[in-house]
């Protein structure tokens, strides 16, 4: 019932990981084995041992966000960039959100839009950190995390020696 340990780069360096959250499976391919083709691919920044992708959101602003599979939010993002994106100030809903460190202050926007090169993925929970202090996201190089809600929109590769990401539609 509890967490034995964190699966990371270690383990993503060494093989191209699959997480096929529809079908609940992780699969393991070596390196350079033939994959299938996907609809989308984007390259991965990998920065202190973190993997990242570059998001836009609906007004067009981009932002560098770590991609975290053990996080639930859609998008949890640093108090610094919520006044980079598009969102309206006081239009989220006030919540304490559970974060690796704790319990923290944050606006949740319910349905937001947001771009990973030319997909636009619809109705994507947000979640703005209002406590600059914490951790990963008070760091300024990351605009926040992408969690579980958002990924779990796809069958997610991750292909670290190639650092690229693959994107396939869950549906």
């Amino acid at each position: 019932d509890g967490i034995d340990g964190i699966l990371g780069l270690p383990l993503f360096e060494s093989y191209v990981v699959q997480v096929d959250y529809r079908n609940l499976k992780i699969r393991l391919f070596n390196r350079g084995a033939a994959l299938p083709e996907y609809p989308l691919s984007t390259p991965l920044s990998i920065s202190d041992s973190l993997m990242g992708i570059h998001l836009t959101d609906s007004a067009g602003k981009p932002g560098l966000f770590v991609l975290d599979t053990g996080c639930s939010s859609g998008i949890l993002m640093g108090c610094h960039a919520s006044k980079k994106f598009g969102f309206c100030r006081g239009c989220g809903a006030e919540a304490h959100v559970l974060y690796a460190s704790g319990k923290m202050q944050a606006q949740r926007f319910r349905n937001t839009l947001w771009l990973i090169g030319d997909l636009a993925i619809e109705g994507v929970e947000a979640v703005v950190s209002t406590d600059s202090s914490k951790g990963l996201l008070a760091d300024r190089r990351w605009a926040g995390i992408v969690g579980n809600r958002l990924l779990s929109k796809f069958r997610v590769t991750f292909d670290l020696p190639s650092r690229r990401l693959f994107l396939e539609p869950a549906e």
